[in-house]
Formats: structure tokens, sequence, C-alpha cells
């Protein structure tokens, strides 16, 4: 009896022994994680693997610091199989997310919802794993999270991209509204809104919006292509040159904003800068110049350079043969550049016999009018 007490005994000690060094194990993890030692705490355990709940969360914490998430990931599910914490679930399932293991974090969120259906964060991650599914139920879990808690910015701007990729630009316009009440400066919802109402073709709404956003944060290239565009199209000149200027810094090189710029100059009556511009177009350009040889002729006729111009709209004629308002541009330049007006019939006459058959072609009565008039001069003309 006295043999089978003394071995208990001895169980028992070593038990609680291995018990508090691996305590004293997960506490040394702890200090050095505390005080960025991560590669001291990881040299603790080379070639092994921890064995208790403590030390595998305490080393799974220091990979993460050191962005080896697979590791962090392996010992998060081995210490929860041991024992479910929920501070520990919830980061494992974070972790599941970021690694794109979007089933097994639906998983793990899906029994975190259940057990605590009133945590709005947990419905709003369990959202998240369903977004690659493309489910069209998606809104509900992003809906259901502002239910919970009316201040959940990051819901809010889920709940309005889904929105806005199924083009319900109205109620993505609302979900954005109602979040900008939290919070006035909010960068990824401003952003968003003015997209949307972009997309939704509200340029003015739209253009207030991307100002917004300019005011407190970097302009991304795609959003800035936009505000130019925006004002571009509200005939805002002067605020679409800054914008394309801009979008030069970022991309000199760029044939299509040379290209854009000379269009905005060319409306503007700046044809000098017009002409620089569309010539920097064709440099960097090495595919179809139609367009940018069009507005390169726009600025010889706006500075009375008719020749050039009438050789720039050829070209552009050349390069495409069904592009109407060139033919009538190379009729314009040629009417003023010629006092013969003999010489000017045949550029009339061309468009004449491109177009005549085409129902919706947009400048037919005002071109078969004025060859009407040549004619009938010449006609008047010859006749003295």
């Amino acid at each position: 009896m006295y043999k089978f007490w003394m071995a208990t005994i001895q169980v028992v000690l070593a038990c609680m022994l291995m018990s508090t060094r691996a305590q004293t194990q997960a506490s040394q993890l702890d200090s050095l994680y505390a005080i960025g030692e991560y590669s001291k705490a990881i040299g603790l355990y080379q070639n092994q693997i921890p064995n208790t709940f403590n030390e595998r969360i305490s080393l799974a914490k220091i990979y993460l610091a050191k962005q080896q998430n697979d590791k962090a990931l392996n010992l998060y599910k081995l210490a929860l199989n041991k024992k479910q914490v929920l501070k520990h679930r919830f980061t494992y399932a974070q972790l599941l997310l970021g690694q794109k293991q979007y089933q097994l974090a639906d998983s793990v969120l899906t029994q975190l919802h259940i057990d605590y259906p009133k945590n709005a964060e947990f419905v709003y991650q369990l959202g998240l794993s369903k977004k690659p599914n493309n489910t069209t139920t998606l809104n509900q879990y992003f809906a259901k999270a502002i239910a919970l808690d009316s201040t959940h910015l990051r819901a809010y701007y889920e709940l309005a991209y889904f929105y806005t990729k199924i083009k319900s630009y109205k109620k993505a316009q609302e979900t954005c509204l109602k979040a900008l009440k939290i919070n006035s400066k909010h960068k990824k919802i401003i952003g968003l809104l003015a997209q949307v109402l972009y997309n939704n073709k509200t340029y003015q709404q739209a253009l207030e919006y991307f100002k917004a956003f300019d005011k407190h944060y970097d302009v991304p290239e795609f959003m800035l292509k936009k505000m130019a565009f925006s004002a571009w199209y509200l005939q805002d000149l002067e605020l679409a040159i800054q914008y394309y200027n801009r979008l030069l810094q970022i991309d000199p090189k760029s044939y299509r904003y040379h290209q854009n710029i000379a269009k905005v100059y060319n409306a503007s009556g700046n044809f000098k800068s017009a002409m620089r511009h569309a010539f920097s177009a064709l440099r960097h350009k090495d595919v179809s110049q139609a367009k940018i040889y069009y507005e390169l002729g726009l600025a010889f006729l706006g500075t009375k350079q008719y020749k050039l111009a009438v050789s720039t709209f050829e070209k552009v004629i050349d390069e495409t043969p069904n592009y109407e308002v060139a033919y009538v541009k190379l009729a314009r330049a040629a009417d003023l550049w010629h006092q013969d007006k003999s010489k000017v019939l045949p550029y009339f006459e061309r468009y004449e016999t491109y177009f005549d058959e085409v129902e919706d072609a947009e400048y037919k009565d005002f071109m078969l009018r004025r060859l009407s008039d040549i004619r009938r001069k010449l006609h008047f003309d010859s006749a003295k």
C-alpha cells in the first residue's frame, strides 16, 4: 500500500512539475514577445512542438508577429483542438481569412455566430468569408451586423460595395450616406460613394465627393481619371486640365492622357497647348493614331494653319474611314484654305459619297447644304 501511494505521489509531482515548466515556458514566451525578441522565443522550440495550450497560443502570436502565418495557423489549430477559447477561436478565424482559407473560416465563424448570435463582428466576418463565393445573399450578413451595431462602418462599406457590384446604385448611395453620418471623413466610404455616383452618371455629385476625398487623402490614378472625365463632362475645362496634368505627372508617357488634355485644350481655345500634347500623344502611341491626329487637326484649324489641318484630317480618314466628323473638319479646313471653291468641292463630294446613304449620319444636313451652296456658286461663276 505504501509503495502504491508513493508511486501515485511521484506521478502527481511529475505532472505538477511538467505543468509548472510549461507555464514557465509560456510565461517566458510572453515576456520575449512583449519586448520583440521573436527569434529568441522561436529558438526555445527548435525541432519541437509545444505541448500545452498556452505555449501553442503564445508561440502562434510570435509567428504572427514575424508574419509566418502558416506556422501560426498550424499552432492555433493544434491548440484549439484541445481547448475552445473564444478570443483564440476568433483570432484563428481571422487568420484563416487572411490566408484565404475561406471554407475553414466560414466553418469557424458560423459556429461563433451560432454561439454568439448578437455579436456584430462575428456576423460581419462571416460575411467576409462568404464573399469569394459571390453569394446573392451576402448583403444579409452585413445588414445584420449593422442591425446589431449601427456604428459598424466596415459593415456599411461592405454592404454598399455589394450593392455597387449588383448595380443597385440607389441603395449603395443610401448606405454610404448613412455611414458618413457616423464618420464624415471615412476614406473608403467617401471614395466608394464618389464612384457609385460616377457609375450612375451623376457626375456633378460624384465630383463633389471626389473633391472631398482629394482634400483629405492621396488620390489613386484610377480615381483621378474619373475626376478628370467628370470635370470634362461638366465642361469645367480648367479643372479637367488640372486633373489631366496630375495624371501626366503620374504617367508622363501616357498617350491617352496627352490625347485627352489636347481635347480639353481645344475646347478651351488654347490651341497651342492642344498641339503640344497631341504631338506628345503621337510620340507615345504605337497603334491607331486617328483620334490623336483628329485633336491635332483641330488645333491646326484653331490656329488657322489650314493646309496642315487638311493633311492631318486626311491621316485621320486614312486610318479610320468611317470617322464622320473628320470628313466634316477636313472639308471645313479646305473651305477656309481655298478661295477657289472648285478645289473645295471634292472634299464635300467625298463626304456625300460615303455618308449620303447612312441614315443616322450626324452632319449630313449641314454638309449637303454646304455642298449645294458650293455647286450653285460654281454654276453662277461659270455663267458669267
